[in-house]
Order: structure tokens, then sequence, then C-alpha cells
């Protein structure tokens, strides 16, 4: 499909090429996520499981990334590791029974594959058939002096999570997974990053689930600050030290009455991700700026993969700032990246079971995010068995298209399910800095997050200039 091109490029080769090459590798963080919200119950295992590019492929197959090397922004070299093949550090599922308000989650630091032949491991076949024991959440609440679920109280002092934490003990699920919300995650953790279980997504925060595929650079130099600006019921909510958990404490953070409030506007959801964003862009330059006090600037070759800003630090980090601001920056030659003000991929996820606000964003003008690919609708082999079709598809329909008050679900992964024709063709690359969200009253929105956006492709683009 056109995605890889057939012959190592010339520079690729030269030494200093790899010096700007080692500082991508030494900052690279890259996870795999797959998301649906509808308003017709799927099944888990058809989702997740059973599609030529399943979430356990996710973690170790060769990425299938269609229409990528379309963008004029496209490095060979830089996609390949922001969109890393081998995502083995933990995964998670996070979903919503029936009409429940709070979600149930399982995670694990351990792989989903096993094996020298990657085969998918019992414990995920066993939690999408219903035979593993999971603890559900509860709604926070104010105890003792500190926050809590309602199976235990959270926090730095306490060593369990929302799903072992309390003396309820877990209970077998009453079936395989069905819902109108799923989340599932396979993780590659962020450099110096624990791999635990506290770490692994998606993270729940009251009735909201939350996941990131990218990092956040230089977090560790402005992750006080960011804990700084939280409410104390949103910090007692903080289990690990991860980066992208950090960033969902600080998007409910920007969401008003959290967490007595647990009914949002989609307005509200997608005003909070756009919030998230600054503040983070905001976070990184202040730091970034601090950093460069203490370095020396070291001037990196102009060659291969360019990088936001031309070199030097204090630019670098002007660059930022500007574009923090919402200014566009002067196209400049750029000269490389080192890690104090290296871009942040931020393609975030977030779901209160109904509703679905998905971004695909990175803080660079010269660069792309990981790769993000939506379909809109929802395919009839997805279904769970049994489900009620909707009323405008007969039950045997392969799409369940939408209505006037919108579409009927929406799916968005960090690959197409689907890698074939025709299937393919149902699937689009979501654009460069943009945010795509799903309410069943609503259907599908997709706005743009900076002035640096750009068109969504269709996934057999590489296919159908390969058949010309």
């Amino acid at each position: 499909m056109g995605i890889w091109k057939d012959t190592m490029p010339k520079w690729l080769c030269s030494s200093s090429t790899w010096v700007v090459l080692g500082l991508y590798i030494s900052t690279a963080s890259s996870c795999r996520i797959i998301a649906f919200v509808g308003d017709v119950e799927v099944s888990g295992r058809r989702l997740l499981l059973e599609p030529a590019n399943s979430l356990p492929r996710l973690a170790w197959a060769a990425p299938v990334l269609p229409a990528v090397d379309a963008s004029e922004r496209f490095c060979e070299v830089a996609n390949r590791i922001r969109n890393a093949q081998i995502n083995k550090d933990g995964w998670g599922l996070g979903w919503y029974e029936s009409e429940d308000v709070f979600p149930i989650r399982y995670r694990t630091a351990e792989s989903i594959v096993e094996g020298e032949d990657n085969r998918t491991t019992e414990e995920f076949v066993q939690l999408l058939e219903g035979s593993r024991e999971v603890a559900r959440s509860g709604a926070v609440q104010e105890k003792e002096g500190g926050f809590s679920h309602s199976q235990g109280l959270l926090g730095a002092a306490f060593n369990f999570t929302v799903d072992s934490c309390g003396t309820q003990k877990p209970q077998v699920l009453k079936g395989e997974i069905i819902s109108k919300a799923i989340f599932g995650h396979v993780r590659m953790a962020s450099p110096g990053g624990e791999i635990n279980e506290e770490n692994s997504h998606p993270f729940i925060f009251n009735n909201l689930l939350f996941m990131h595929n990218g990092a956040l650079h230089n977090f560790s130099g402005y992750a006080a600050s960011l804990r700084r600006r939280l409410r104390p019921s949103v910090r007692g909510l903080l289990l690990g030290n991860v980066d992208s958990e950090h960033a969902g404490a600080l998007y409910v953070n920007n969401l008003e009455g959290f967490p007595a409030r647990t009914e949002f506007t989609m307005m509200e959801l997608r005003g909070a991700m756009r919030t998230l964003i600054a503040e983070l862009r905001a976070l990184s330059a202040e730091s970034s700026l601090a950093a460069c006090e203490d370095l020396h600037s070291h001037p990196l070759p102009a060659q291969g993969c360019q990088s936001e800003g031309n070199g030097t630090c204090a630019a670098e980090t002007r660059n930022e700032q500007d574009s923090a601001a919402g200014t566009t920056a002067t196209k400049q030659e750029h000269r490389g990246t080192s890690e104090p003000w290296s871009p942040s991929s931020m393609n975030f996820a977030v779901t209160d079971g109904k509703g679905l606000v998905v971004t695909r964003f990175r803080s660079s003008s010269a660069e792309d995010p990981p790769s993000l690919y939506y379909k809109l609708g929802v395919s009839g082999k997805y279904r769970a068995p049994g489900a009620a079709s909707p009323s405008t598809a007969s039950p045997d329909a392969e799409e369940w298209q939408g209505t006037k008050s919108g579409l009927h679900g929406l799916i968005v992964a960090s690959e197409p399910l689907e890698d074939t024709l025709p299937a393919l063709s149902a699937w689009r690359l979501l654009g460069k800095d943009k945010m795509i969200s799903y309410h069943p009253a609503e259907g599908v929105r997709i706005e743009c997050l900076s002035e640096l956006c750009t068109p969504d492709l269709p996934a057999d683009l590489g296919a159908v200039h390969e058949a010309l």
C-alpha cells in the first residue's frame, strides 16, 4: 500500500544523522489505542480480538499506516519511531455495562501477547469472555480528609488501584464484554516511565475513562507545577507517576463541578480538551525556558528529519510559547531536536460512556503526531450477538448508518482494524492537530486545534495510487 519506501535514504547512512536519530529515540514513546462509543452495543471480542488488526496485534506486528506518507511533513524515520511496532509494557480495557454511570476497568503491567510467536494471552481472552475477576469503580467521595472511590481511599499513601482497593471482593463478570463504550490500550512506556499496573491505561476519573498515545517530553521538569494546579479532589485520584495519568487529571480539573458532577455536555468535554492541550504546552514552555538557562547550545546538523525551532534553545522555547499562545510561527530551516524543548505527542481519548472526544496533536510545526484513524458508523460484524439493530437498518446490514440525530457509533484506532480492501475504504486518517468527537444526539464533529491542522485522508489512498 505504499506505506514504507523500499530503499533507505542516503542521508540516513551519515554519522551526523544518527546524532539526530539518537535524540529522537531517547525521547520516543508510543502506544496503540482502540476506542468505540455508540448508541448500539458491540462485542468486546469482535471489536478487539477478531479484526485482522486486533488489539493484541497492535502490540507486536508491523504497523499498518495507510496514507501517512501523503503528508508534506512525512519523515520515514520519525514515523517509525512515533508509531512504534513493539508495545508490550502493559495493557488495559475499560467499558460501561448497560446504563451504568461508572465504568469497569481491567489493566495489567504484563504484555498482551506471549512467546516467540506472540500468542494472545489467556488473560485477555478470558476477560473478553467474562471469566476474569474485576472490581467496579464508584463515585468519588470525600472521606476522612481525603478523596476516594466507593471501594476505598486513593492516593499516594495507599498501595492499591481502583481495581483492587477496598474490602469489596472482585466479582466475575456476568458474561462476555458487551458495551456501548469500550476503550482498549497497549502500552509502550515513556523513557524513564515505570512499568507497573498503576501506569497502565485507561485511567479512571470518577465516571470518565481517559487514555493517551504519545509522550509529554520533559514531563519531569514540570510535573510538580502541574500537580499544584490540581484541586485536592483531583490530585487525590492520582495513583501512578506517568505523564498520561497526570494529563488526565489536568483534563478533569478543567471540568466545572468535577467530581461532584457526573454529567457534562459535549461542549464542556471538548472545551476541557482544548484547555488541556493549551495548558500542557504552556507548562512545557515554562519548563523549557528554565532548562535553557542551564544548557549550552549544541547546534545539530540540518540533514534528515526536521524539528520545530532553529536549533537554539531560546528559539525552540519561543516557538513553543508562540504556538501555545495561538500565533503562527514563521517557517524556518529547522535543525534537529533535543530533550528539554522537544515537541510532545498528545493523542488523547476520553469518554463518559455516552460521548467520545479524541485528539491527534503534536506540538511541532514540522512534525506529524502518531497515527489515528476513524470509522463512521458501526459495522454489523462488531455488534453483540443478539443485539437489536437500530430501526434505520436491517439486522444484516453491514453498516448501521446514522439518522438526522447523528451516526450510530464511531470507532477510533491508532491503525485501521481492517487492512484489506474494500473494508479499508471505510477508514480515514484524522489530520494533524484535529479533534474528533461523537455523541448519539449530535453525531460526529471534527474541528481544528491549531492553524497547522491538515485535511483528513482516506485510508485506501495508497492502495488507489498503486492501482493506477
